[in-house]
């Protein structure tokens, strides 16, 4: 897999911002310094999203399997990670390129998350802001920029389903 690491404006600055926008359909702009990282877009009833880096290359993340919350992240028809949220514990389990990771709420409404690599070390920490039209992302440690994307996707969809189940 090329390497495409958060970019150097991003690494520098350690923190990538999400603005959101939209009703039924959701943009989200993850920004670095004021500079774009790229977009998610996530429909409203879908289980689907696609996100589209800033050089254009267009990668889809979609939920596999509604009983099991198994998620994937493809560019094309290659598949990238996978990712499956587990039901007793508050975390995801993520695979990327052969990597294991754990994406775990730090706070009881899980609107905090840690992205830690497979020696428990923190890589992302993920925060919700302005209910849900903000999310910051601190870097902690060289990430993949695919891997930081899909990780924000999965927070997404959790911080949308559990919306849901509240109205």
């Amino acid at each position: 897999m090329k390497e495409r690491m958060v970019s150097e404006r991003a690494a520098v600055a350690n923190l990538v911002t999400a603005e959101t926008s939209g009703f039924f359909t959701r943009h989200h702009r993850l920004l670095a310094d004021g500079q774009h990282v790229g977009e998610l877009v996530v429909h409203w009833l879908a289980a689907r999203a696609l996100f589209t880096d800033a050089e254009g290359r267009q990668l889809t993340m979609r939920r596999t399997s509604w009983w099991r919350r198994e998620h994937e992240l493809r560019d094309g028809n290659r598949l990238l990670a996978t990712a499956v949220a587990r039901a007793l514990r508050r975390n995801i389990e993520i695979m990327f390129d052969g990597e294991g990771f754990e994406l775990h709420a730090t706070n009881f409404w899980g609107s905090s998350w840690q992205l830690l690599d497979a020696t428990g070390e923190p890589v992302l920490t993920l925060k919700r802001q302005q209910l849900g039209l903000r999310a910051q992302i601190a870097v902690q440690a060289p990430a993949h920029s695919d891997l930081l994307a899909f990780a924000y996707y999965l927070l997404v969809t959790r911080w949308r389903d559990a919306r849901r189940r509240h109205h």
